[in-house]
């Protein structure tokens, strides 16, 4: 591959001409239901539709619905963690995500038993299991921060690893039909959305009723079918001799002994190694040493952009610049629990009883009295302080509509995309939705300084 011919395109502004409202609609009859299916199938086989819906369906789109939903509850009411703990575990749990790229470089370079792919999907199959069998079954209070930290990464390993492979096989065929390349894409990130409507739907009620175990208990269903393609053999791999560890060598000598593959590798490398260290380092310390921790964080976050973009540059320009556009994003913008803590009731079953209403609160303190309850936890906020202070106090079924606005929004943005959108230039596509999201997010300060109260007062 020739410095900068694949990736140049990335930055290149569409020479198609605007699409018409006819062809608009065109497109978009093509991208419905069975028909849709059906020209992917014919195309590449219904055993690898059905493993991109399988993975990106099932396990991400209801499975991560799943444990994302349940971790907040678990860690926060169940476990008793304060934002800043579980900002640090979740953020510990999220280090597979930033490996993406070792998992491609690793499944490219080192083969199991012949296949470069499927033995991948099958391990983050298993780790998921085992991680989400855990949660399952041991009660909260058995659980210490960092065991809940390492049980949520393998959960991650589980969606994270699935999808780098599921992502090769698409770019793989891609290139052979080129045409078909937005519909994968669109078949991929339309099943995350579609399916993660239902589970979207049900999440939020179990974990008033059931509590938030529950919810890792169904995500075991989602796991197990991520392991049905590597089982099945549906992502069309031929098996090949497997590599001899002279082969494997040679072939690691290979990648680092390219100037560009090599470039690509270390960066990979970088941020593998500076995602697990900083994970390590706030999970372990994090408590003890915290403004140290952040300073580091913050300081390590720009130091990485800026390395990544030298590295990069060397490679090519746009990508370098599209690498430092994803950093920043992150640092600049980061997601924050601080509002779902202030703002969300804890679930029925849940020691935490700051959201209880004044009559509640009295018979619990009777009961209390007479000795048939139990008193509550040391150090947890008094019963129905947040309902005194007039505090959101939205309960799951709440969160889980606006769990499911936001995956028809995934599935509906994503049609758009495959039907029109394809004849924007990245550029004004990022600079479109980055100014949609500042304004949006401005409605976050109405919310917390309960502007909405007021006006329904006046």
């Amino acid at each position: 591959v020739r410095k900068g011919e694949p990736i140049r395109v990335l930055c290149a502004t569409p020479t198609s001409r605007p699409v018409s409202m006819a062809a608009f609609l065109r497109r978009a009859d093509s991208l419905t239901g069975r028909a849709f299916l059906r020209r992917l199938s014919a195309a590449f086989g219904w055993r690898y539709v059905a493993a991109c819906i399988l993975a990106y369906g099932v396990n991400q789109g209801m499975g991560e619905k799943f444990v994302f939903g349940a971790r907040q509850y678990y860690l926060l009411d169940d476990i008793g963690m304060t934002s800043a703990e579980y900002g640090r575990v979740a953020g510990f749990s999220h280090i597979p995500w930033q490996l993406k790229s070792l998992f491609g470089l690793l499944s490219d370079t080192v083969p199991l038993g012949g296949l470069h792919r499927a033995p991948y999907m099958l391990i983050a199959g298993v780790l998921g299991l085992f991680a989400l069998g855990m949660l399952t079954a041991l009660p909260a209070a058995t659980v210490s921060a960092p065991l809940a930290g390492f049980l949520l990464l393998l959960t991650n390993v589980n969606f994270a690893m699935p999808d780098v492979m599921i992502d090769a096989t698409v770019a793989e065929r891609a290139k052979v039909r080129p045409e078909l390349g937005a519909a994968l894409q669109a078949l991929c990130w339309g099943s995350l959305g579609v399916a993660g409507v239902p589970a979207g739907v049900v999440k939020g009620y179990l974990i008033e009723w059931y509590g938030a175990r529950l919810l890792f208990g169904l995500a075991i269903f989602a796991a197990l079918a991520v392991m049905v393609p590597p089982l099945g053999g549906w992502l069309g791999e031929t098996r090949r001799a497997a590599a001899s560890r002279k082969g494997v060598r040679a072939m690691c000598g290979e990648v680092w002994s390219h100037p560009t593959k090599k470039v690509v590798a270390a960066s990979a490398a970088l941020v593998g190694l500076y995602s697990i260290s900083l994970g390590v380092l706030q999970l372990t310390v994090g408590r003890s040493h915290s403004e140290l921790v952040d300073s580091l964080t913050l300081g390590g976050n720009f130091g990485l952009t800026t390395l990544l973009y030298l590295l990069l540059r060397r490679v090519d320009d746009c990508l370098a610049r599209a690498a430092v556009f994803t950093f920043l994003s992150g640092v600049l913008q980061p997601y924050s629990s601080v509002l779902f803590e202030w703002a969300h009731a804890p679930a029925a079953d849940s020691a935490d009883l700051r959201c209880r209403s004044a009559a509640a609160c009295a018979a619990l303190d009777a009961a209390v009295a007479n000795g048939t309850a139990p008193p509550p936890p040391d150090g947890s906020l008094p019963c129905g302080w947040a309902a005194a202070q007039q505090l959101p106090c939205l309960s799951p079924i709440v969160y889980t509509w606006v769990g499911v606005v936001s995956s028809a929004t995934l599935a509906g943005g994503t049609a758009l995309y495959a039907t029109y959108f394809q004849t924007w230039s990245y550029r004004s596509i990022l600079a479109t939705s980055q100014a949609a999201l500042f304004l949006i997010n401005l409605l976050d300060n109405v919310f917390v300084a309960r502007l909405n109260l007021r006006r329904v007062r006046r």
